[in-house]
């Protein structure tokens, strides 16, 4: 009788997950070009399930085929070598110094093909800042491309602090774009297991059932179950020949793969000993390399590999791969195998050139990656060499939100331009670590190290670097409310910018001004800034450019004028996602947050403000005033930890010594103390910290002015009241019903419902009680409640808009930790991702229970996913 056929284990259950993706690539089809992603832990399957879904549409579309690899430092773009393979643009890979190039030309071939085009790139979890950042481009502008790019990542390796879990949410949309696959279930495992004699449900057991423990482990017939997948991998290669093993460590000390002719001269073998390796099922071919067939196997192998021995092996490839002329690699590629290999030498030359290409490329972060790598053997460097690169790792660290580092790097490059009496440098060194202070929300630093460097490079007269240190102190002055102090500053700026012809300070310098003029409500304000971006933007000068579209969003956000700073929001995070600056990007999210809290739009703001502080490493200049927008969304729900994070928001606007970062927290913490009935709690620190707003900032001045009267204290006289914004100045005359028709064109619904439930009209009132429930604002909306019936009117209590919106009868904070228990998230975790303690998690878990009717956490989150809550 003939051997029963083995089940195909990249089709066993895994129909769900190709329907998917038909279902994605017939949309895409239609002109619905969209970017989806296929997830699951590592071994699940998912390359399985991608090529079996290509091999479907060989014939009817244009397939191409990348991968990201796991080398110590991401190679930038490192994908597009095999999907460029034969393109006419292949050659812009190795000399273009602009991304944009290199994009673009994608692009085109895509959306330029006759057919369909589908474009698969595998373990975006590897992926360099470069590779997100074209997939970013990429789904924002192929929504009318017949044009489906499939994605992979192992979920189980993305934690809350890996690069992928931010730049997610901008590549993959919404769930029905994200597929993830699940472990074999014991009876596929048992289909997998006919034939052999291993127990199938102990199979199961061992393996989890994730797909390639179980094929490892089946392919050593007769062998009992491993203890490990390492194990498995050991057992299957035990039999090869000691020239195919010896193959195998060649292949092993390259992620991705390594070229056929390197294995051959590494390994001292032939090609029978690595068909033995291909024919066993271990490697695979992949043009002119070869791979190992899975990740796992390959990391099993290597860690066989005797320490001494690996490092001999690394040597040996970096010295072939340096003089061989046919197998040509990058400086990335060259600085993996000279880290591995001890060569403190070539580490220093190869991740320095690494580091400089990846910034070429607009890979920020992998710039700094490679520039930590070379200065950890900075002893080998010449001096001058030494400071150099630490003034460039600095600058790479503070591009992309690195703050501490970059702050300690150029601490080290200042000290060896002092040891080399390279004054000017040094001058330079002081100005970067008064600019890298102030975003570490260091305020006085800043100042101090501002005036140290236009101390030491008013020894260089008429040089554009002191005219940068001038722009700089201007800024300063900017930031503090100083506008006297910004425009001197930089006009002296501005005139030796100019006689310099320094662009990119004159750029810098003139944003200074145009800020002060936009705050101040001057009407040329906003188009000078804008002719300064313009002038950013022609001249290339993407750090200015980020920072322009930063202080007119910004600004904008803080003088209402929501729609223009909306627009200026999208364009200035559209610039950033683009050229991997992470810095202005979060603190542009994070205006953002507060530009959609003021219109109302809670729940978008409050996402917007957990991403900007879940963000590792987050500057202070963007965390606090993320953190006034969480804690007033609490305090206006009537959700628990509002002061710990207020007091936090405190403490780093403090530091900062900015009244615009004081201000918001000062009046979030009023707000926070007036909706729990002690107005007087905040009462210190809003006097004093209105004394600063007033002549400065009339929107905080108002603000404040009015938490100071519903506190208690000494209200403002005439002048201070005149001086303060429209909305706030009619609120403080009397005139309500004024305020709230302003507040009603500005587009804030919780402002104009709060100024109106200071009316003494019942009507008036009731609707500010309507408003505030459909806001969810149950905390105001109680004080009014009680208003209401203390002018003989009766009140309905109705449901929070929360409630009313989830059938189950959860609040919003209720179904966000519901979501996550059904990931399987402990109570520690939920507490981490959603910032709050562990005991208000405990509470929430309960009521989540209670409501779902569920005896326990299973019962919970099978109701969750049942009912796709």
């Amino acid at each position: 009788m003939p051997a029963a056929a083995s089940p195909d284990i990249g089709l066993l259950e895994r129909g769900d997950a190709l329907e998917w993706l038909e279902r994605a690539f017939t949309a895409a089809g239609s002109g619905a070009g969209q970017i989806v992603a296929l997830t699951g832990e590592a071994g699940v399957g998912k390359t399985s399930v991608l090529r079996q879904f290509a091999a479907g549409h060989d014939r009817d579309a244009d397939v191409r085929w990348g991968a990201c690899d796991p080398l110590a430092t991401q190679r930038p773009l490192a994908p597009l070598v095999d999907v460029a393979r034969g393109a006419p643009w292949l050659d812009l890979l190795e000399r273009a110094s602009q991304r944009s190039l290199i994009f673009d030309a994608l692009l085109r071939d895509l959306v330029s093909s006759r057919r369909d085009s589908l474009m698969v790139i595998e373990d975006i979890h590897w992926a360099d800042d470069a590779t997100l950042d074209l997939l970013t481009y990429l789904r924002r502008r192929l929504f009318s491309a017949r044009v489906l790019v499939v994605v992979s990542y192992r979920d189980d390796e993305v934690g809350s602090s890996h690069p992928l879990r931010a730049a997610l949410a901008d590549l993959v949309e919404g769930a029905r774009q994200r597929f993830r696959l699940r472990p074999l279930s014991p009876g596929a495992v048992g289909q997998l297991a006919i034939g052999s004699a291993i127990d199938p449900l102990e199979l199961h057991r061992v393996t989890g059932g994730n797909p390639f423990f179980v094929t490892e482990t089946l392919a050593e017939p007769g062998a009992t179950v491993p203890a490990s997948v390492r194990d498995a991998v050991l057992a299957r290669v035990r039999h090869l020949p000691h020239a195919a093993r010896r193959a195998l460590e060649a292949v092993a000390i390259v992620p991705g793969g390594a070229e056929i002719r390197l294995v051959e001269a590494l390994a001292d073998v032939t090609v029978a000993d690595l068909d033995e390796c291909v024919e066993r099922g271990i490697l695979r071919v992949n043009g002119s390399s070869l791979a190992f067939r899975h990740e796992l196997a390959r990391l099993a192998w290597l860690d066989t590999v005797s320490p001494v021995h690996l490092q001999r092996l690394h040597d040996r490839a970096l010295h072939m791969l340096r003089t061989d002329e046919i197998v040509t690699v990058d400086n990335a590629r060259l600085a993996h195998h000279a880290c591995a290999a001890q060569d403190t030498a070539a580490i220093v030359q190869y991740a320095g050139a690494a580091a400089a290409d990846a910034a070429a490329l607009g890979a920020h972060r992998e710039a700094a990656q490679q520039y930590a790598t070379a200065l950890a053997h900075a002893h080998l460097l010449p001096v001058m060499d030494n400071a150099e690169m630490c003034d460039r790792f600095s600058y790479e660290c503070y591009l992309t939100g690195q703050i501490d580092a970059a702050i300690a790097a150029r601490s080290s490059a200042l000290a060896l331009w002092r040891g080399m009496g390279e004054w000017r440098q040094a001058g330079n060194a002081l100005r970067w670590l008064s600019r890298f202070n102030w975003v570490a929300g260091h305020g006085k630093a800043a100042g101090e190290f501002a005036a140290q460097a236009i101390e030491a490079l008013e020894h260089f007269p008429g040089s554009a670097d002191l005219a940068m240190a001038y722009s700089n102190r201007s800024q300063l002055a900017m930031l503090e409310g100083d506008a006297d102090g910004a425009v001197v500053w930089g006009n002296r700026a501005i005139a030796l910018a100019e006689e310099q012809q320094a662009d990119d300070v004159l750029s810098h310098a003139l944003n200074n001004v145009g800020t002060v003029l936009l705050d101040s409500g001057e009407p040329q304000g906003l188009p000078f800034l804008e002719r300064r971006l313009a002038l950013a933007l022609q001249h290339g000068l993407a750090e200015h450019a980020a920072r322009a579209y930063t202080n007119i969003s910004s600004s904008l956000v803080k003088l209402h004028r929501f729609d223009e700073a909306a627009a200026q929001l999208r364009q200035g995070l559209d610039y950033c996602l683009d050229h991997d600056l992470d810095t202005w990007r979060v603190y542009m999210t994070g205006s953002m947050a507060r530009e959609r809290f003021d219109r109302g739009a809670w729940d978008e703001a409050i996402e917007l403000a957990l991403w900007v502080l879940h963000r590792p490493g987050v500057a202070p200049i963007s965390a606090v005033s993320a953190m006034a927008v969480v804690a007033r969304l609490r305090a206006r729900r009537g959700d628990p930890e509002v002061w710990s994070m207020l007091d936090r928001a405190l403490a780093l606007a403090t530091d900062t010594g900015e009244v615009q970062r004081l201000a918001p927290v000062v009046a979030a913490r009023a707000e926070a103390a007036f909706l729990a009935g002690a107005p007087s709690r905040a009462a210190g620190e809003l006097a004093s910290t209105l004394e600063l707003t007033r002549g400065r900032d009339p929107w905080s001045a108002g603000e404040l002015s009015l938490w100071a009267r519903r506190a208690g204290l000494a209200d403002a006289g005439p002048t201070e009241i005149a001086a303060c914004a429209e909305p706030y100045r009619l609120h403080l005359q009397g005139d309500v019903a004024a305020a709230v028709a302003m507040w009603e064109a500005l587009g804030c619904p919780y402002d104009a419902a709060d100024c109106a439930a200071d009316s003494d009209d019942p009507v008036t009132v009731s609707a500010a009680y309507d408003t505030l429930i459909g806001l969810g604002a149950s905390a105001r909306a109680d004080q009014v409640a009680d208003t209401l019936r203390a002018m003989g009117q009766s009140v309905r209590r109705g449901p929070r808009s929360s409630t009313r919106r989830n059938p189950e009868g959860l609040t919003d904070r209720e179904l966000e930790v519901a979501r996550l228990l059904a990931e399987g998230r402990t109570d520690a975790e939920i507490a981490v991702a959603l910032v709050i303690s562990r005991k208000t998690t405990s509470h929430h878990v309960s009521h989540i229970l209670t409501k779902l009717g569920a005896r326990n956490r299973s019962e919970a989150t099978a109701i969750v996913v049942r009912r796709r809550m």
